[in-house]
């Protein structure tokens, strides 16, 4: 298999699917190791704020 002359790899991906079933078509990976989350403490009185925002 090869496609404009370079060889196609089949990858296969574990874990929870968007629907079930078999996709065929170009993939965008997002590596999850590149983004910056923050991690903010909230006060136990905050909680119920929180949630509703």
């Amino acid at each position: 298999m090869s496609k404009e002359g370079g060889e196609k790899k089949e990858l296969v991906f574990n874990g929870i699917p968007a629907s079930p079933g078999i996709a065929f078509g170009e993939a965008f990976v997002v590596n999850v190791d590149d983004f910056m989350i923050d991690e903010d403490k909230v006060a136990p009185e905050a909680v119920d704020d929180e949630v509703a925002r």
